[in-house]
């Protein structure tokens, strides 16, 4: 079971056909394993009261079809076509199983991170060097790291999810590692950084930072004046000796370069939701939907078709505020409860759930950042890491409860 779990991480950064594939014999296993040691005495399923987060994914689909039904007027097609693409909802509960039954060994989970990472990293990078992509044999279009998903966006926004757990929960047991497992973790952990930063893609490196800052701020005010230090020397040799560094920056910093699209994708959700603020535009296409909008800002229908590049805004365009008020429900939910389960376990002196506690808040922490830039949730691939980290948010709350008890 874990083989087909650990694919799965591994797959959300190389191919979506092969990534469903692993989900499904991730569910095919575990059917196995509770068929074998239940088939003498199945247990019944006790009916229990529906979390917070189940009312918001609830609420959220029916926004979704109420949006739907009132543009498309009953085109059941366009609406279970929509609906469809929800089975995340059931890819998180196969998560969330696997969780309840079984977990990887530390070790196995080490030198997954290493192998696996290491060697996608080195074929990004690799690729980056050359300015060839081996896999389409062609020189790539723009400066800039795009990996085995042949995008910047995809793998900056799906390894920075991944960096953020398992650096995280590898830092606090760093000290069981043998020298060359030490070694081959700084290796990998070096070269997946540096794949993420020379994507270029604002949102996620600088999500990494502040999250990652703050996580050694608590730990140590040494570390993190090192590794402050450390940081802003190798940024400024970076800005001052490479070119595309400081092209980046200025498109960032530089008001007569800003990013005259990005705002404009802002301006014209804005005017989507003032013209139907309750239901929104409809779900029909969160990723592209702008076309039929610009004339409310002046400009050619043809100027730009993209989303919000920001997660919620995007949720408000496209579903009104019924399915901005649902979606939060789930979406910060699971946020919430970490927190709380990372006081807890250190309260209670639970050092590996707190550890795994603390990775998943340092995670979350990190997609919420990333998604004020973009809309990570829409993106199947990247979707299912944060629905892998709330299934284990959920998961580690059973362990909660199993103390409390325990307490009384």
């Amino acid at each position: 079971m874990s083989f087909f779990f650990l694919s799965t991480i591994a797959f959300s950064v190389i191919s979506q056909s092969i990534l469903d594939l692993s989900i499904t014999l991730l569910m095919l296993s575990l059917i196995f394993y509770h068929y074998k040691k239940h088939k003498t005495s199945p247990k019944i399923a006790i009916i229990r009261k529906p979390f917070l987060f189940e009312i918001g994914f609830i609420l959220y689909i029916f926004s979704i079809v109420l949006g739907l039904i009132y543009y498309y007027q009953f085109d059941f097609k366009t609406i279970i076509q929509s609906v469809i693409k929800f089975s995340w909802i059931i890819n998180f509960y196969i998560f969330y199983w696997y969780f309840k039954t079984t977990r990887p060994k530390f070790k196995t989970i080490v030198l997954f991170f290493i192998c696996g990472f290491l060697i996608s990293n080195i074929y990004a990078l690799t690729t980056f060097i050359y300015n060839y992509d081996f896999l389409t044999q062609d020189e790539l279009k723009n400066r800039r790291v795009i990996g085995l998903l042949n995008s910047a966006t995809y793998h900056a926004h799906a390894n920075a999810l991944i960096f953020s757990f398992f650096v995280t929960y590898i830092f606090f047991k760093f000290k069981e590692l043998s020298f060359k497992l030490k070694v081959a973790f700084l290796a990998a952990t070096t070269l997946m950084g540096l794949s993420i930063f020379l994507t270029l893609t604002r949102g996620p490196i600088l999500s990494l930072f502040i999250v990652f800052m703050i996580f050694i701020f608590m730990q140590s005010r040494k570390w993190f004046i090192l590794a402050l230090a450390t940081i802003m020397t190798i940024s400024l040799l970076l800005y001052t000796q490479t070119d595309l560094i400081k092209n980046r920056v200025a498109q960032t910093v530089d008001k007569s370069q800003i990013d005259n699209i990005r705002v404009n994708l802002f301006k014209v959700h804005i005017e989507m939701i003032k013209d139907s603020p309750l239901i929104g535009i409809g779900y029909n296409s969160p990723l592209n939907h702008t076309r039929g909008w610009w004339h409310t800002l002046n400009l050619p229908e043809d100027y730009y078709d993209s989303h919000a590049h920001n997660q919620l805004l995007n949720v408000w365009a496209t579903t009104g505020i019924f399915g901005l008020l649902s979606f939060c429900l789930f979406y910060f939910w699971f946020l919430i409860k970490n927190l709380q389960l990372v006081r807890f376990f250190k309260q209670h002196g639970d050092r590996e759930n707190y550890y795994l506690a603390t990775a998943c808040l340092i995670t979350q922490a990190e997609y919420l950042l990333a998604n004020l830039t973009d809309i990570g949730f829409e993106y199947s691939k990247i979707r299912t890491l944060i629905l892998i980290i709330w299934a284990l948010v959920l998961a580690l709350m059973t362990k909660q409860k199993e103390i409390s008890h325990a307490i009384k």
